[in-house]
């Protein structure tokens, strides 16, 4: 097909030809190798001042290319894949050498063309970039075949079209974004599957493109209810996670979990591991893990950021001994805020998930050592209706929600003043409250 239509145009003149050569070779080898059609994505992945991850999933395995150019250019570049039967039909384009604050366009066999812009080069020549990450955790999606018969446990997708609406510039998944059925966690194509069903979802697939999605698990997508470092098949969740969630700096601490990390402007992430160490909880038991926690410590101490936003599936501050909370782990949760205090690490905001409420904990360690916690759940599942009264002594009082809803994170101000403004919103947008953090507080 190709040779066919490069043979057509030999009549053109040769200046002509010449100048527009590469764009049509470039169209030409994108629609020979677009024989699969796209299912789910493309769903924008990490980007950094030079690079970016963009992931499809395809209906069948086979050869396909991705088309990107840069704003105003005048030819295309094409990376061409062959997708996998055994990698349930994912794949990741890694595109590299772009240029820093840079436009580029991108095209994935026939899809739409959409866009994305890298990470600006502002350090040292300016004052850093405002920003805003979206956050939240918590999502089922109904699929009744597999779910509990009753009334449906799923509430609904269109929190994300709000989500879409507030144009954030990075995507934070806290967690239990798939929530596995029952029938899911017997098989490794059983966790695909409920990936690839949720990845589906018309609504998240609006959302996919528009801003950069990073993403932690917690026990919804490790395995069943409250799974923990002894499941006996936890190498299919490390597997299928890294499947359909692309991370550039993944297993950060080690390559027998999910940890990585990335940074946005002047502001830096942590995301942990809260299931791959997890013991059975304790007294001296451990949630995270001693050696995860000492790799925490080691990069929060070297981090210039303003703000450290560590992303961790379950509580840190709540003081009620229930459920998931890191207040059944004592001697770990001890460690863990002694070192913080020990080290006088400033600017430590925890970002949690599971507990299907939302709420902001805060606990000061010393004069010069204040943390936070900001949970944020549930996304599209049902909401918490039985702990509103709980017992957590570090509450924030006005911050209990009980609704759907999801964070934003907006990140402003000069380099020696930044702010942190945090706003939970409902699932139609509507804002429910609003609180602000300056760096050094």
């Amino acid at each position: 097909m190709a040779y066919a239509l490069i043979l057509s145009v030999q009549t053109i003149k040769p200046h002509f030809l010449k100048a527009i050569l590469p764009s049509l070779l470039a169209l030409l080898f994108a629609v020979d190798a677009a024989s699969q059609s796209l299912i789910s994505g493309p769903m924008l992945g990490p980007v950094s001042h030079r690079s970016a991850l963009i992931w499809i999933e395809t209906d069948t395995s086979g050869p396909i290319a991705l088309m990107y150019q840069k704003n105003g250019a005048d030819h295309w570049n094409v990376v061409d894949a062959f997708v996998r039967e055994d990698d349930y039909r994912t794949h990741t384009f890694h595109l590299e050498h772009l240029e820093p604050g840079t436009e580029y366009h991108y095209q994935v066999g026939h899809t739409k063309i959409y866009h994305f812009k890298t990470q600006q080069d502002w350090a040292y020549k300016m004052e850093p970039p405002a920003f805003t990450v979206a956050a939240g955790s918590c999502v089922f999606v109904n699929d009744p075949p597999y779910d509990r018969p009753g009334r449906a446990y799923g509430q609904g997708t269109k929190i994300f079209n709000s989500i879409m609406e507030d144009g954030p510039d990075v995507m934070l998944w806290l967690g239990d974004n798939a929530y596995l059925r029952p029938a899911d966690v017997s098989s490794r194509s059983g966790y695909a599957h409920r990936y690839s069903h949720t990845r589906k979802d018309p609504n998240i697939q609006k959302f996919l493109p528009t801003c950069a999605h990073y993403a932690i698990t917690d026990d919804h997508d490790y395995g069943p209810n409250n799974s923990n470092g002894a499941y006996p098949n936890k190498e299919w969740p490390l597997s299928i996670f890294r499947l359909f969630w692309p991370t550039a700096a993944r297993q950060a601490h080690s390559t027998s979990d999910l940890s990585s990390y990335f940074q946005w402007n002047d502001i830096d992430f942590f995301l942990l591991d809260n299931r791959s160490w997890r013991e059975e909880p304790g007294d001296s038991a451990d949630m995270l893990g001693r050696s995860q926690i000492d790799w925490l410590i080691q990069n929060l101490k070297a981090s210039r950021a303003p703000f450290k936003m560590v992303a961790v599936g379950g509580q840190i501050l709540n003081s009620h001994k229930g459920f998931e909370n890191m207040a059944r782990y004592p001697a770990e949760r001890t460690y863990l805020l002694n070192r913080l205090r020990s080290e006088e690490i400033q600017g430590v905001v925890f970002l949690s998930g599971d507990r299907h409420m939302t709420e902001l904990s805060t606990l000061k360690l010393s004069d010069k050592t204040t943390v936070y916690d900001l949970t944020l759940s549930p996304l599209s599942s049902r909401p918490n209706d039985i702990s509103a009264d709980e017992p957590n002594e570090h509450r924030v009082k006005g911050t209990y929600v009980d609704v759907n809803n999801y964070g934003l994170l907006h990140f402003s101000g000069p380099l020696k003043e930044r702010a942190l403004r945090i706003e939970v919103k409902d699932t139609k947008g509507a804002l429910i409250w609003t609180k602000t953090i300056t760096s050094g507080s």
